[in-house]
């Protein structure tokens, strides 16, 4: 059986507070969500090699992920989603100019998206590298 993209969607949903997500009607935020399910697959891709294979027509990843890939995956959807904003709000910045972003947005708002962003990356970083000393482990125990 394979994992729908659906189970994934759900993690991510369930880690934002993003008020724009919930106005969007549910067709176009399937398409939001898969725009960054695929950004999240590129930053994934030479850490889990099954990834390769994801098959947007059906929606799923075309094998049977674990709760652990799951979870890694919603985090780095999470961190795409991140850098959208942070993306924003560096085009708001230069449209307003420093004096009035900071005015708009608050004093130090690019700067604590920077460093959500850096802590987010890490964390991802961390749950790649234990998910392969758990996939290594598990490949001795099955020889």
């Amino acid at each position: 059986m394979t994992t729908k993209f659906s189970e994934v969607y759900d993690l991510f949903l369930g880690q934002m507070d993003d008020f724009e997500l919930s106005q969007i009607d549910a067709l176009e935020l399937e398409d939001v969500l898969l725009k960054y399910l695929i950004n999240a697959t590129s930053n994934l891709q030479e850490s889990m090699e099954d990834i390769n294979n994801i098959d947007v027509a059906n929606k799923d990843f075309g094998f049977n992920m674990v709760f652990v890939q799951k979870s890694i995956f919603a985090k780095a959807m999470k961190l795409e989603w991140l850098r959208e904003k942070k993306y924003s709000a560096e085009l708001m910045k230069k449209s307003y100019g420093d004096r009035d972003f900071t005015a708009v947005q608050g004093y130090n708002y690019l700067k604590e998206l920077n460093n959500v962003e850096l802590d987010l990356e890490k964390q991802i970083r961390l749950a790649l590298i234990e998910y392969s000393y758990r996939e290594e482990f598990m490949d001795w125990t099955t020889s």
